[in-house]
């Protein structure tokens, strides 16, 4: 099966009872989390970066700048489900990223690229130079 992000929100809409467009908000605002933190360590990307990042938003609270972008971006306003949510979206990618670690990071790539110059096809190396200009202009 091939992995994407549209999987990825099928998979935690079931599992969460989220509606699809609140699923992907939260899935999003964690893949743009995590792409932003490579991006800052100036690592390139790769399935052991990607983990490393996910393995650290361990308990997370209502403080973690993640949990707050979230509570900002959707529409749940309890900011203590919005943790548990955030929360429930990392272990996701994280335990598909076990199994499937090909895929889990072809979508962070792709879904990296499109925030980037969808026009140019983004090569690995690129990526994270294109990232680092994106997120500290």
């Amino acid at each position: 099966l091939e992995m994407n992000k549209d999987n990825l929100v099928n998979i935690f809409t079931k599992k969460s009872g989220l509606n699809e467009p609140q699923a992907s908000t939260i899935l999003t605002e964690v893949i743009q989390y995590v792409g932003k933190q490579l991006a800052g360590n100036s690592n390139t990307g790769g399935i052991e970066n990607i983990m490393s990042v996910l393995s650290n938003l361990r308990g997370l609270n209502a403080d973690h700048s993640l949990v707050k972008q979230v509570l900002e971006k959707t529409d749940i306003k309890d900011s203590h489900q919005v943790t548990q949510y955030t929360q429930q979206a990392v272990d996701l990618i994280k335990q598909e990223a076990d199994t499937k670690p090909k895929e889990v990071e072809s979508v962070f790539d792709s879904f990296l690229g499109d925030m980037g110059d969808s026009v140019t096809k983004v090569t690995k190396t690129g990526l994270f130079q294109k990232l680092g200009r994106l997120f500290y202009k």
